[in-house]
């Protein structure tokens, strides 16, 4: 708790003396620990206190902190009074709900969800490309540098990686814009009137059908809600080939957070969760390579706890 009133110093001119403030703990996210301030019973501002390696879990504090200025002028993202190197950040608190993760969309949160990722894709920031591939080999490399990796996991990694090539060979050449590339229920707040978009730790640039797969496959849409989807995003898409890349994308999105459930479970020691997690996705890549007729997916028996 002394670190996060240290922490406070630069703000300390909005808050109350600390004697009066109350700070409660929130529960979820998988990246930070979160916490709520209020003072006379009344919220006023959510903290961020970051927890995972930068490095090892290639979150991109630059561009986060090129992106949160614009989307909250936009009107996308919570009002930010704090964002420091670190990514120590406090931001207005607002009413809204995350979705759940087994939420079941109206047509009305299908299109806001559009409409937010036009927006972001619009914002201009400047740096590396993220690539999928790229990013889920990191992960691999990650996990097989863990001291006492189980030898299960070695053979694990090298079909995931192996089924990545295959899947990203499948990507067709894309123009990069800004991308979430994480937009799961949990990273909206939502009510009949008002839709935010939070965490934006893994922001860069990136393939825009990226993000629109994340919220397909994370979103638990149906097969006419994706083709609402891309409709409401942007409708001269040939909606063929676009669907064609959304299953691929889609695919790879379940290995990237395989992975990263795996290295979080190897090197944040928070227990089975993570494990679990990452044996959840694990079943739905199976579908889903089995879907995509792909002939790897016999390979993966070996997926079973």
């Amino acid at each position: 708790m002394k670190e996060i009133f240290n922490n406070l110093t630069s703000i300390s001119y909005l808050l109350p003396p600390i004697s009066e403030l109350i700070i409660d703990k929130v529960d979820g996210g998988f990246s930070n620990k979160t916490y709520l301030i209020k003072w006379d019973k009344v919220p006023y501002f959510i903290i961020r206190c970051p927890v995972l390696d930068k490095d090892r879990f290639l979150i991109n504090r630059a561009y986060e902190k090129q992106i949160l200025p614009m989307a909250t002028e936009l009107g996308l993202s919570p009002p930010v009074l704090l964002l420091n190197d670190a990514g120590f950040m406090v931001s207005e608190f607002v009413s809204q709900l995350a979705f759940p993760w087994e939420v079941k969309h109206t047509t009305k949160d299908i299109k806001r969800l559009a409409i937010s990722l036009k927006e972001i894709h619009k914002l201009n920031i400047a740096g590396d490309l993220y690539k999928l591939d790229v990013v889920i080999k990191h992960y691999i490399n990650q996990i097989l540098s863990h001291s006492s990796l189980d030898e299960s996991f070695v053979n694990q990694c090298d079909l995931l990686e192996r089924a990545t090539e295959c899947l990203y060979s499948n990507i067709p050449d894309f123009i990069p814009c800004t991308c979430h590339n994480d937009l799961n229920p949990q990273n909206c707040l939502a009510d009949n009137e008002k839709f935010w978009v939070i965490d934006w730790e893994y922001s860069g640039l990136g393939d825009p059908l990226f993000d629109l797969a994340v919220v397909k496959s994370s979103h638990n849409l149906s097969s006419d809600q994706v083709a609402i989807l891309i409709h409401t995003y942007n409708e001269s898409l040939p909606l063929e080939k676009t669907l064609a890349t959304l299953e691929y994308y889609h695919a790879l999105y379940l290995i990237r957070e395989m992975v990263w459930m795996l290295l979080k479970f190897l090197f944040e020691n928070d227990g089975a969760e993570d494990l679990s997690y990452y044996y959840v996705f694990s079943e739905k890549l199976y579908k889903k390579l089995k879907f995509l007729d792909m002939s790897i997916s016999d390979e993966f028996n070996i997926f079973t706890q």
